[in-house]
Parts: structure tokens; C-alpha cells; sequence
């Protein structure tokens, strides 16, 4: 995902693999969710939220995924 140029597609694959793994790992749902929201699919990015938020509700990220979603 950091790469240049962005493999967006492959990050997303790379997040659902370690979130196969540990359905609960915030790093991965958090960036799992920023990759949907660089993709713009907003539903994904909705769950995905939704997900992270039981995790953790207070991570910081989550309100400006929603404004930008």
C-alpha cells in the first residue's frame, strides 16, 4: 500500500489475509479500510468501520474515514 506506484488491490488482500488470521488486529482493519477508502468503495469502507469500531471506538481514524466516506 505504501509502495510507488500504490498496489492498492494487493494491499487489500494482504490486510484480509492477516485479518484471516486475527479477525480483531486494529492495524489491519484501520488500514484494510483506509485501502477501501483509497479505492472508493464506500460500502467496504463502511464495514470495515464498523468492524474497527468494536475493536477499538476511540481509534483515531475511524471519524476521518467517515467524513471522507
Amino acid at each position: 500500500f505504501l509502495s510507488t506506484p500504490k498496489d492498492i488491490d494487493r494491499a487489500i488482500k494482504e490486510y484480509q489475509t492477516s485479518l484471516a488470521l486475527n479477525p480483531n488486529h486494529e492495524m489491519s482493519l484501520q488500514n484494510l479500510a483506509v485501502a477501501y477508502s483509497e479505492k472508493k468503495d464506500a460500502a467496504a469502507v463502511k464495514e470495515t468501520i464498523a468492524k474497527l469500531e468494536k475493536v477499538n471506538p476511540n481509534n483515531k481514524i475511524i471519524q476521518r474515514l467517515k467524513e471522507a466516506n
